[in-house]
């Protein structure tokens, strides 16, 4: 035996004394003969004992079972509910339900309320729900990519109060529709089909409505620049346009006619009066 062995004979552990070690084949863990107090002996294994999980050869569950009434009480020792395997009751909660103590499938243990394991609720120590969260996160494959973390942050910012940019978003109700927000692979068949490239940012077409299909479109800098909700528009030859769009158009990006505009100046007077000269 190495230096770590605890040799347990004649401690007690609540209702069993320890009696001598049991060896099981092709098992390497330590189990111990015990009796117990009601005159029954019982193997239990050694971290079970000193853990406080088993206390006794069965018969406190005998009693426990008999505080509620045989009709009340469900025994679920043995049984098994998804990946776990009920061993033995360990008590109960202030609301008087009772906790059983569980072995997963996959090697841990977890003490579990009976109306959790009965209704499903809990069907594992909890690595099946850490499962199918890596599954989801990795099903697609695409979790590295630039389409990814686009998407990501469209859902932050419109869902998570927590986000410094909730506020010009979610905060003003502008939301991200289910079929994007709940599917990464919907937003991403999307933008392959709709012009997405690695030099382009997602748009909104209008600039107070949500992320969504028929809302939504790929652009470059000077598009989006267009399109925030801070822009001026001005109204020429039919169409609206921007003061950047304007200065692009009519003076070749020179930036007179934006000064002019930012000035206050109106359309009219921005270009009918010459350069140079001064507002009436």
């Amino acid at each position: 035996m190495n230096g770590r062995f605890n040799d347990l004979t004649g401690k007690k552990f609540n209702r069993l004394t320890v009696i001598e070690r049991v060896r099981k084949e092709n098992d390497k863990r330590t189990y111990w003969r015990c009796r117990c107090d009601c005159g029954n002996e019982t193997v239990v294994r050694a971290d079970m004992l000193t853990s406080g999980h088993t206390k006794s050869c069965r018969c406190l569950n005998d009693e426990m079972a008999a505080e509620l009434g045989r009709s009340n009480f469900i025994d679920l020792s043995g049984k098994r509910f998804g990946r776990l395997q009920v061993i033995s009751p360990v008590g109960k909660d202030k609301y008087n339900n009772y906790k059983w103590l569980c072995n997963c499938d996959c090697g841990k243990e977890k003490i579990v309320k009976g109306n959790c394991l009965c209704s499903g609720m809990t069907r594992s120590c909890g690595c099946l729900r850490a499962e199918n969260t890596t599954k989801t996160k990795t099903t697609h494959g695409l979790s590295k990519t630039r389409l990814y973390a686009i998407w990501g942050s469209i859902v932050q910012r419109c869902t998570n109060n927590n986000d410094p940019n909730y506020r010009n978003y979610g905060g003003r109700g502008i939301t991200i529709c289910k079929e994007w927000r709940e599917n990464f692979e919907s937003f991403y068949d999307w933008s392959l089909l709709h012009g997405y490239k690695s030099d382009l940012s997602i748009d909104r077409i209008n600039n107070n409505g949500d992320y969504q299909p028929d809302n939504c479109r790929w652009a470059n800098q000077i598009i989006q620049n267009n399109n925030t909700r801070r822009n001026r528009r001005f109204l020429y030859d039919g169409k609206s346009y921007t003061i950047a769009e304007l200065d692009r158009l009519l003076s070749g990006g020179t930036g007179f006619l934006s000064q002019r505009l930012y000035k206050g100046w109106t359309l009219e007077e921005a270009i009918s009066i010459p350069k140079g000269g001064t507002r009436i």
